[in-house]
């Protein structure tokens, strides 16, 4: 049950692309928009060379029964570097640009003054960006009370708020490097150590403390310090789910698991109804993908998952349109 739309654009394009070409399509599980992107001989090469699909040891950091959204990108740091200046070159350069005189040298002057492969130690091209969930953190403010001179004096407190959870791995293989660099934030910051895992006390500007440790060629950080003594542990449940493909397959992969977000926001911001109800029983999971490249096609997919119990997603938008109606009316 698919309804595809089509569309194809050839001399519209800019002159490092081919062609573009995509499709819209309603089946009974989801609603998807697939671009492919054609580009010339002399750029596939690169782009090839420059993206890789990221590296299997982040995954083991990954449990999809604790998390909410994710965003996963990955290039080859040092491929990247080697190409991007005549990349740079092949499309602002070419000869129906203006500036292709000072492309070339802009070109040149990057190849000469980076080294590719130090940079590529400093950060490797990966990262991974989990958002777990909405949790409880303590946070604190500063409130006024009159003294017995009736003087207003500052008082510190505290309180609950619901704040995200997040933790964020980055590619960093230069343990050296790493080292100096969390020294040189502790002379700004005030840190802790707890184990092998540096506390930074930054709750006056974020509401929250982060945490930061290093672990197989990785650098961790988090505001959650359960899971990153978990993390530090090997206390570490990996479970990928539904994700395996998008996360083992493309290049970059941003995904939303959009019915625990509509029922962690409705209830947060007490918004609950019978719409946002139906929002969340009908739309589960909103996902972005960019796609290997391949054959001179850079793919990317826009996929909107819906309750297949209804049955065509097209038909399910049009119910949600109507539903959204109704809310108007008695809002």
């Amino acid at each position: 049950e698919s309804m595809p739309v089509g569309m194809y654009m050839g001399n519209q394009m800019p002159n490092w692309y081919q062609s573009i070409s995509g499709n819209l399509i309603f089946d009974r599980e989801e609603m998807k928009l697939s671009l492919n992107m054609e580009v010339k001989d002399d750029l596939a090469s690169k782009i090839e060379k420059m993206y890789k699909t990221i590296d299997k040891k982040y995954l083991k950091f990954f449990n999809a029964d604790d998390i909410m959204a994710y965003m996963a990108l990955s290039s080859d740091m040092e491929e990247f570097l080697k190409q991007y200046p005549s990349f740079l070159q092949d499309i602002l350069g070419r000869k129906d640009s203006n500036f292709s005189e000072e492309v070339e040298v802009l070109g040149d002057l990057m190849s000469i003054f980076l080294d590719e492969e130090a940079i590529s130690d400093l950060v490797t091209g990966d990262a991974l960006m989990l958002f777990h969930d909405l949790d409880k953190f303590e946070v604190p403010f500063t409130s006024y009370e009159y003294d017995e001179n009736f003087n207003m004096v500052e008082v510190e407190r505290t309180k609950e708020e619901m704040l995200p959870s997040f933790t964020i791995l980055i590619g960093a293989e230069n343990k050296a490097f790493n080292d100096k660099l969390s020294k040189l934030v502790s002379k700004y910051l005030d840190t802790q150590n707890i184990g092998a895992i540096k506390r930074f006390a930054t709750k006056s500007q974020t509401n929250f403390d982060m945490y930061y440790t290093q672990k197989n060629g990785m650098i961790l950080l988090s505001n959650s310090l359960p899971r990153m003594t978990n993390y530090v542990n090997g206390n570490i449940k990996c479970n990928l789910g539904k994700n395996k493909d998008y996360l083992k397959k493309n290049i970059f992969t941003l995904y939303l698991n959009s019915s625990k977000m509509i029922d962690k926001g409705t209830d947060l911001f007490h918004m609950k109804s019978d719409f946002t109800d139906y929002l969340q029983q009908n739309y589960t999971d909103v996902i972005l993908t960019a796609g290997k490249p391949k054959n001179n096609l850079i793919g990317y997919d826009l996929i909107l998952k819906t309750n297949k119990q209804n049955g065509n997603s097209l038909k399910q938008i049009f119910t949600t349109y109507g539903k959204f109606q109704e809310y108007l009316r008695g809002y």
